[in-house]
């Protein structure tokens, strides 16, 4: 919704509740009912009897934010916890176990909460089955000062391509043996 409101240039009432000097009064009147409408508008009918009290929108959007926010936390602790829990099964996709890992971190980075690029480098190695302890010791026992995401992805892919085109063995991939 904020990103709609500032697309149409109308984000001022939610974020303050006084007009701002560039408003004639009855100009910041009209477009708070503009902004209310649009909001209300765009609500469901459970939500739309939450607000249909406010005045302003700067008290809409307030009331809103209290009601719902709260919740915003509980999803970002249930992210943050697949994504911490997240194993790979050694039988599994190494592409599909990257893809849910990149999806679990996108979704928390939704939610406003940044992981630092060396912790989601080290949280996707934890991901891995006991078969990748070499390539885990290989990461971390070399020259490398800081470990960064995006070199831990390219390098589980192409170990995880070479092996499947060197060491198929009779329908089952030894990775890193």
């Amino acid at each position: 919704m904020q990103d709609y409101l500032i697309v149409k240039g109308q984000i001022d009432p939610i974020e303050t509740e006084n007009p701002p000097e560039a408003y004639k009064p009855n100009e910041w009147q009209k477009l708070d009912r503009i902004v209310c409408a649009t909001i209300r508008m765009h609500l469901s009918e459970s939500v739309y009897f939450t607000v249909q009290s406010c005045s302003t929108t700067f008290e809409l959007w307030k009331t809103l934010s209290d009601t719902y926010e709260k919740k915003v936390v509980a999803t970002k602790i249930y992210l943050i916890r697949r994504l911490y829990n997240l194993r790979m099964k050694e039988s599994d996709s190494v592409q599909t176990h990257l893809n849910e890992y990149e999806s679990l971190s996108s979704q928390i980075s939704a939610q406003g909460t940044t992981i630092e690029d060396e912790l989601r480098a080290m949280l996707l190695m934890s991901s891995l089955p006991p078969s990748w302890e070499t390539f885990i010791t290989t990461m971390t026992n070399g020259s490398i000062v800081v470990v960064k995401y995006s070199e831990v992805t390219i390098s589980i892919l192409t170990v995880s391509r070479c092996f499947a085109r060197v060491c198929y063995l009779g329908g089952t991939m030894g990775v890193l043996d």
